[in-house]
């Protein structure tokens, strides 16, 4: 069209305003983005992986999160918004492309179907299942500066744990007969050699009865139904049977808990979890950690505290930690959760609700403009956070394709597939 006229068409395009050619051929905004870089910002990080297609300008995103300043986020979207498939792409591409290690915490065990494809590690925590977690295990011992930081540490957790327990908020006096109680099952602790036998909740449940306190009383029935009670799995020696292999990717469904005993099950397995990461960076290999349903954790205020302390211990460690949730307003309850939502540099947002729009608005900042990509959008399409950027994406999956009928889990889609 612009024959022996190039250079001519091309000072024409430029934002100068000058017109050197006759010749004119209209240009719609979407495809005219990709021409004016400045209006749009890309992502292209060579060896990172593929977070969708840039909706203005139609160019790949390319990312690489252990870049990025602080490489833990979030991925936020109502129900069926694409959480899950957003996730379990990412996760593909690390198992396939990088030899870092994965681990899942997966309350209602639907990644359990991408263990089992892979021939990978699936845990299930049922009350049918025969593993046993010890939260009190020493495990972690040896990351510690001294025995007093690790039972400082210890201490939290078992606060941690009695947060989501009990029926009302933790006291003074329930903080101090925690940390009592806790001191003295530790007791044979005193130097860096592991104790023959570690403690247990039964140790813990026998202490708390020996308190003089009325108080202290209450606090053992609470706890009575993990030791004794069908929820027992969590007293006892550590004893989790791994399934033969590699080992790269571990799933910890904890759907056979339950509801109301999910977020224990969470906090104790990320216990565990801890020592993994640790051992694997003595080892120079990175681990990516994906907490689904996080609002379970984050509603507490020692489970929330709790997280927030893996989430920067981790990152020392070459660990990369995701949360998923679809609600936004229950994590904004808590400022230690708000803090490191608006500290992280990796965000996946998908469709929002109403609500949730305006609660993104006003903590970070997102102008209404952007939030135009996360209102009433398809599953998959959203705005990613890398960095500083907020880049408008489309991360839809072909559905005839093999990778969408793995990570499906609508269920009319299911049942229409096998029907045909």
């Amino acid at each position: 069209m612009a024959k022996w006229e190039q250079i001519e068409a091309v000072n024409t395009a430029l934002p100068t305003g000058m017109r050197a050619i006759a010749q004119m051929q209209p240009v719609f905004t979407q495809p005219l983005a990709a021409f004016t870089p400045f209006h749009v910002h890309e992502l292209y990080e060579p060896g990172g992986l593929f977070y969708g297609v840039n909706q203005l300008s139609k160019n790949v995103l390319i990312g690489d999160r252990k870049k990025l300043r602080n490489g833990n986020g979030f991925v936020l979207g109502v129900t069926g918004g694409g959480k899950g498939m957003d996730i379990k792409q990412e996760l593909m591409q690390v198992y396939l492309n990088t030899k870092d290690d994965i681990l899942v915490i997966d309350p209602q065990n639907e990644y359990q179907v991408i263990a089992e494809y892979l021939k990978e590690t699936f845990i299930d925590f049922g009350a049918e299942a025969g593993h046993t977690v010890n939260p009190l295990d020493t495990d972690t011992l040896s990351y510690f500066p001294n025995v007093k930081a690790y039972i400082t540490d210890k201490t939290e957790l078992v606060l941690g744990i009695f947060s989501q327990i009990l029926d009302r908020e933790i006291t003074a006096q329930d903080k101090s007969l925690i940390g009592r109680c806790v001191n003295e099952i530790y007791a044979e602790l005193q130097s860096w050699k592991q104790m023959e036998q570690p403690p247990t909740l039964s140790d813990l449940y026998r202490t708390m009865g020996e308190q003089p306190e009325p108080q202290a009383r209450q606090l053992q029935l609470a706890l009575e139904l993990f030791v004794t009670g069908s929820l027992d799995l969590f007293n006892g020696q550590t004893h989790i049977q791994r399934q033969k292999g590699r080992n790269r990717l571990t799933v910890y469904g904890i759907a056979g808990l339950g509801q109301e005993q999910a977020a224990i099950g969470m906090l104790i397995m990320l216990e565990g979890i801890r020592a993994r990461i640790a051992s694997n960076a003595r080892k120079g290999k990175a681990t990516w950690l994906y907490i689904d349903e996080f609002h379970n954790l984050a509603s507490q205020e020692f489970s929330a505290r709790y997280l927030e302390k893996i989430w920067k211990e981790v990152r020392k460690l070459g660990g990369l930690c995701t949360g998923a949730t679809q609600n936004l307003a229950d994590l904004l309850q808590s400022k230690v959760v708000e803090t490191m939502l608006c500290n992280s540099a990796y965000l996946s947002l998908l469709n929002q609700s109403d609500i949730e729009l305006e609660l993104l608005h006003r903590t970070l900042g997102i102008s209404d403009t952007l939030l135009e990509y996360v209102h009433n959008v398809p599953p998959g399409c959203g705005l990613l956070k890398f960095g500083d950027k907020y880049i408008p994406k489309d991360n839809r999956l072909d559905k005839e394709s093999k990778l969408y009928q793995l990570f499906n889990t609508n269920f009319h889609e299911k049942v229409e597939e096998k029907r045909r």
